[in-house]
């Protein structure tokens, strides 16, 4: 369970999509995605539950998938997650948004 617009914004624009439920502990499982996965896009810190990934676990997703386009929505940051505009330079494959919602 995450930000329920997603699926939303990809069915409006015609691409497949592929959701992953959050672990026990109420965090996005980034190693349980699959190699071949384009694309992830996700809330940091998550939107309902207010669990954020460190920056180092998602530079450690980065550099493992270099051909995966990871979409960081840092809607909540302020509200107690690092953000991940520090790796844009580092990671052409990651896009920092700061708000795909209405916050």
């Amino acid at each position: 369970i995450s930000y329920s617009f997603y699926p939303s914004y990809c069915r409006l624009y015609g691409v497949a999509y592929k959701t992953l439920p959050l672990n026990d502990a109420f965090e996005i499982p980034l190693e349980a995605l699959e190699a071949e996965t384009a694309a992830v896009i996700f809330p940091n810190p998550n939107a309902p539950t207010g669990k954020a990934l460190a920056r180092s676990r998602i530079e450690s997703f980065l550099s493992l998938h270099p051909e995966t386009m990871v979409v960081v929505d840092e809607a909540y940051v302020d509200f107690g997650a690092e953000s991940c505009v520090p790796l844009i330079g580092a990671y052409p494959n990651l896009l920092v948004t700061q708000s795909l919602s209405k916050s």
